[in-house]
């Protein structure tokens, strides 16, 4: 065993060595083959780098052929320039062309460009005036405008010489559009103060202790002062928060104090109680200071308290006023304005759906027309699925008629000025049927006797042939494309 062990162990050891020899071989193997690697690397870019080359080369060259082409061409070209300028100039020239061409070439682009200049001077100029005659006219278009709004501007004389203005029709027209806003605005200003001074009539006359001087007064409060009130009141709050919780603790303490029974021990005798009751009398007798120093903070917050509700009351006062007129300093202070006319047409849509409501019932019993607050969005109150709203985009498509129709009836309702005497309603009945058709129908006649308005429907529904009493008829001819048109009546 120990010769077979002997034996193992240099075969062991021979074969560690041929490991180290292969991995000695193997590195060497791995670092010629990284130099192979950036040898085929070096190659391939010195390949590339050939390959340009060549295509630089074949590029030149073919470069070179076309400039030869080119001068080839050239020079045939200024041969024939040269047999066609010897055909073309004549005339006296102060050089001769063909011994300083060079200087003839310079002389004849000057006066090339000498002779391109005038005409284009000509040009503009013939379009200046042209563009002159188009502005003088609309100019005039727009003074005739603005004289018919201000009569007395006719006969004024202008304020300043003569002088050249640009964009004269511009202006012009930009002069109109101000005075036509101005005098908008004017009459919109009127209107504006002819009832605002009847709502601050009526103000006064509901308010007798407010007058005008008090109301000048009230909004000579900033903002400031008031949120500075309010402060004040709040810090008396909690001022008053703070001195009930301590007179709260001290009466627990005191009336825990009086619970407790005198505790006296065996050992306790005259001299120390008497000295006990003298240090709680004077105990008691600090107490009873803090007591009286409470009840005066006390007392003192209440004047405080009251006073501050006075305050409070006022500031309210104040602020409700506040409030009140910078609501309609909003509502009439705008330059543009935009909130104003935004409440005006809040104002229009609600009688716009409170009449379309009220042709809404006549239609159909299922929806009510809603606006969103704030928006002009309009919604649909469903009474089939609990009152619940929904935009109106989600509704069927006779049901969607039906709404269309009633909000164009309300809509042909509004003012004297905009009331509308005839309506035509394209198409849109296909959509309907049976009780919902009926009923549509039954209101366009209520519509028609009432108010004397003329309807006229458009559509292909056979059910409507015999619910109309006026029927156009549009027929067309089955030899011909003509078609012929006749007028049908029947008793309903």
């Amino acid at each position: 065993l120990k010769t077979l062990k002997g034996e193992q162990e240099n075969a062991v050891n021979e074969l560690q060595s041929k490991i180290e020899q292969c991995e000695q071989k193997e590195r060497e193997v791995k670092k010629l083959r990284k130099l192979l690697e950036k040898k085929r690397s070096i190659m391939n870019q010195l390949n590339n780098e050939a390959q340009t080359k060549q295509n630089d080369v074949r590029e030149c060259e073919s470069r070179i052929t076309t400039a030869n082409q080119l001068k080839d061409n050239w020079q045939t070209q200024l041969n024939g320039a040269e047999s066609d300028a010897a055909l073309l100039i004549t005339g006296e020239w102060t050089v001769d062309w063909r011994e300083n061409p060079k200087e003839f070439g310079e002389m004849l682009k000057a006066a090339a460009k000498s002779f391109a200049d005038h005409v284009k001077q000509k040009q503009d100029k013939e379009q200046q005036l042209s563009d002159m005659a188009t502005n003088m006219g609309q100019t005039n278009r727009a003074i005739e405008k603005t004289v018919l709004l201000m009569p007395q501007w006719k006969n004024a004389a202008a304020p300043h010489p003569a002088r050249e203005l640009r964009d004269l029709p511009t202006k012009a027209n930009d002069l109109y559009d101000s005075v036509r806003e101005a005098c908008q605005l004017l009459k919109q200003s009127k209107e504006n103060i002819e009832k605002h001074q009847i709502l601050l009539d009526e103000f006064y006359a509901n308010h007798d202790d407010i007058s005008e001087s008090r109301l000048i007064a009230l909004a000579a409060y900033t903002d400031r002062e008031i949120e500075e009130v309010k402060q004040l009141v709040s810090d008396r709050r909690r001022k008053e928060l703070t001195q009930k919780t301590l007179l709260l603790d001290i009466n627990r303490q005191k009336q825990e104090h009086l619970s407790k029974p005198i505790e006296i021990n065996e050992e306790d005798t005259i001299e120390t109680l008497a000295g006990r009751i003298a240090e709680t009398e004077k105990l008691m007798a600090e107490i009873n200071v803090k007591k009286g120093l409470l009840q005066q903070k006390l007392k003192d917050d209440e004047d405080n308290k009251r006073k501050l509700g006075d305050l409070i009351r006022e500031a309210d006062e104040k602020n409700a006023v506040y409030l009140k007129w910078g609501k309609l300093s909003n509502l009439i202070g705008d330059s543009n304005g935009k909130v104003f006319r935004k409440i005006a047409q809040s104002y229009v849509l609600a009688t716009l759906i409170n009449t379309a409501n009220g042709y809404m019932k006549t239609l159909t019993n299922r929806y009510t027309l809603r606006v969103v607050p704030g928006s002009f969005t309009i919604t649909v109150e469903d009474a089939y699925q609990g009152y619940i709203n929904r935009a109106a985009s989600t509704i069927s498509g006779g049901e969607s008629f039906l709404v269309s129709l009633a909000l164009a009836l309300a809509l042909s309702d509004i003012g004297q000025q905009l009331a509308v005497d005839t309506l035509f309603i394209d198409e849109g009945f296909g959509s309907l049927s049976g009780e919902p058709l009926q009923n549509a129908i039954n209101t366009l006649h209520l519509l028609h006797s009432k108010s004397g308005r003329h309807v006229g429907i458009i559509s292909h529904v056979e059910e409507l042939q015999s619910k109309i009493p006026v029927q156009i008829l549009v027929e067309r001819d089955k030899m011909s494309s003509c078609s012929s048109i006749k007028v049908k009546r029947i008793s309903i």
